[in-house]
């Protein structure tokens, strides 16, 4: 039938076609792919009915074929091959032994498809730009499908699920309730929609990537908007949903960067993330009551949005809600809402905030970058601040926290647990110096996350714990003397300060976790603590150490904990120490000569000194026999090949 109809129409042929029909003795894995992917200039038809043995066929032949005009397929096929950019596939025909065909986006030359009366499942949504398609044929006995040539719909008339000619203004046929996923995706000649009043359901996806289409009217009746029904489409400049829509999926207008009004209706509950993500030209919405929960990033990056109305009701501020909204600068927080989740309001233009009673929890960096930010008043309710919640705000000058908050209070306009032993946002004024008080014990995790002009800090002699990420990328920070009451350094904790150059970690910290300074690039000297068990992953890497001293109490080292050290010369392994272990250890510190070894030693791993290529000479605290105990693994570096000093010698 595909053959027959290609033969038929001077469109096709007119560069010359020929008709090549394959027996039941076919190979497709050889023949196939010989007589078609090969012919790239003669254009032909290919007729596989026969090929009566072959039920499966790979999924790339139908790929790429240049030359292919239509296709018949095997009569006892029943997996569907993927059928994926033939430029000039004209026609395929699909036989009565087939079930489903989940991948088909054949080429814009597609103008026949024949479906049989078996097919229960079929994606069209890659039909999408087939814009010559207006042969769409399918068998009268199919329970499921139905089309009038150019639109398929459900048997009963009700859905719509693809329609690759659409063109222009068009109108869909009253009695469609729902317009299934993918429908009109990527279309971009469409231009208008007139939609039914029997419509109850716009599916995933329908309308996404149709950049030229200006104008839809939803209907009342519409209960429900799919996940990325209309994203993308570039050109929509205003949406006004009908009362009785529920729900907006996810992404649902995002990317409509030219939408300047959008209306929804008291009977929306549920707003999906991201559903006007990146709408660029919104200058305002209206959130009803309705709605309890701020999906993630649901306004997110709409630059131009300076208002939002926001009614009691609502519970949840969700996590990216308005962030990068430049232009918003004021909102009021209904006193319903108990959560305002990470960086809701990252990054807007909010000048001054009030925080009710009623918000239990302020999520990570929730109003960081607010740059405009002066006044904040925080309710007696929150029992559960995130790091760093402003995050770069340098321009506040009032901070003030409910006496009748039970949990924090602001000293100096920073935030400190109402003990008084813990910061959690810590108001330095960008300067370069600062001096943390007496009494405090912990430095919140990100504290001074990225505080690119600190060059300074002075510890008091209560400090117990420096949270993860506490110093991250404070690039100029070079002057820090640790106190001795230390006892926890998170990971990442001094992560990329450039300028440290020298740190005595004290006796009771027992753990360097992971990162905890890598890419310390000027750090040239480190004195472990005496009663260290474990050196995480990357705790050193990257760093400017020229000798390091491991205690023998060490059981663990990370993988790459001093990876790329590439100053260092010597390494000190003290007596104690009974492996040498993860890989990469030492991974590509290509300086490294001489190694000290104890006697305790009883494994080095596998790799733990892969890189070291410059090692020529281990010191090892033993004497040769024992040494030949001492099971030393692969590729590590020139470990094996240096020259061996015993006890005796040194």
């Amino acid at each position: 039938a595909a053959a027959a109809y290609a033969l038929e129409n001077d469109a096709i042929t007119s560069s010359g076609l020929g008709l090549i029909v394959m027996d039941s003795s076919c190979d497709l894995e050889d023949d196939f792919l010989e007589a078609g992917q090969s012919r790239k200039s003669d254009k032909y038809s290919l007729n596989l009915e026969e090929c009566i043995a072959v039920r499966s066929m790979w999924w790339g032949e139908i790929y790429y074929h240049n030359a292919l005009l239509s296709v018949s397929f095997p009569k006892n096929l029943v997996d569907c091959p993927y059928i994926y950019n033939n430029p000039f596939l004209a026609a395929v025909y699909f036989n009565d032994s087939l079930k489903e065909c989940s991948t088909l986006s054949p080429s814009q030359a597609l103008e026949y498809i024949y479906i049989p009366a078996g097919f229960e499942s079929i994606n069209f949504s890659g039909l999408g730009n087939c814009t010559k398609l207006n042969h769409i044929v399918i068998s009268e006995e199919n329970k499921k499908y139905s089309s009038d040539g150019k639109i398929v719909t459900s048997k009963d008339g009700k859905t719509v699920y693809s329609w690759p000619s659409a063109n222009g203004d068009i109108v869909i046929a009253e009695g469609i309730e729902e317009i299934d996923s993918g429908t009109f995706a990527n279309n971009t000649r469409i231009t208008g929609v007139t939609l039914p009043s029997t419509l109850k359901k716009i599916g995933n996806s329908v309308f996404s990537g149709c950049s030229t289409l200006r104008t839809v009217e939803i209907p009342e009746g519409v209960e429900s908007i799919g996940d990325s029904a209309f994203s993308g489409c570039s050109n929509l400049k205003s949406i006004e949903l009908p009362k009785g829509v529920l729900s907006i999926g996810h992404h649902a207008f995002a990317y409509c960067v030219n939408l300047i009004s959008a209306l929804i209706p008291d009977s929306v509950t549920s707003i999906g993330a991201g559903a006007f993500r990146e709408c660029h030209s919104l200058e305002s919405i209206e959130i009803p009551s309705s709605v309890k929960v701020f999906r993630d990033g649901v306004f997110s990056s709409c630059y131009n949005l300076n208002k939002v109305l926001l009614h009691e009701g609502l519970e949840d501020i969700g996590t990216n809600s308005f962030i990068s909204c430049y232009s918003l600068e004021e909102i009021e927080i209904p006193s319903t809402v108990k959560y305002i989740r990470e960086y809701a309001f990252w990054n807007t233009g909010l000048k001054a905030v009030n925080i009710p009673d009623s918000v239990e929890l302020i999520g990570n960096f929730a109003f960081g970058n607010c740059l405009k930010l002066e006044k904040v008043c925080v309710g007696k309710g929150v029992n559960s601040i995130g790091n760093n919640i402003f995050r770069n705000c340098f321009s506040i000058t009032s901070l003030d926290i409910s006496s009748l908050n039970e949990t924090y209070e602001s000293i100096d306009n920073s935030i400190y647990t109402k003990d008084k032993k813990k910061i959690l946002y810590y108001n330095y004024e960008n300067n370069s110096e600062i001096k943390i008080p007496e009494g405090v014990e912990i430095l919140a995790s990100c504290l001074f996350y990225d505080y690119d002009n600190l060059t300074k800090v002075e510890f008091p002699s209560t400090l117990t714990s420096i949270e993860e990420s506490c110093f991250y990328y404070c690039e100029n920070l070079s002057e820090i003397e640790l106190p001795v009451s230390l006892t926890y350094i998170g990971s990442n904790a001094f992560y990329s300060c450039y300028k440290i150059t020298k740190v005595k970690i004290p006796d009771g910290v027992t753990v360097i976790n992971a990162s905890t300074f890598r890419d310390c690039s000027s750090l040239e000297e480190v004195i472990l603590p005496s009663a260290l068990t474990e050196i995480g992953s990357y705790a050193f890497a990257s760093t400017k150490l020229k000798e390091v001293r491991i205690p023998g109490t060490v059981t663990s080292f990370g993988t790459g904990a001093f990876d790329g050290c590439n100053s260092m010369e010597k390494a000190y392994i003290e007596e104690g120490v009974t492996k040498i272990g993860d890989w990469w250890i030492f991974w590509d510190v290509r300086n490294l000569k001489e190694v000290y070894l104890p006697k305790s030693l009883k494994t080095i791993y596998e790799r733990a000194f892969e890189g070291c290529d410059a090692i020529t000479d281990i010191y090892y605290a033993g004497n040769a026999s024992e040494w030949s105990k001492v099971k030393v693994g692969t590729e590590n570096g020139t470990l094996k090949e240096a020259a061996l000093h015993y006890s005796s010698e040194y």
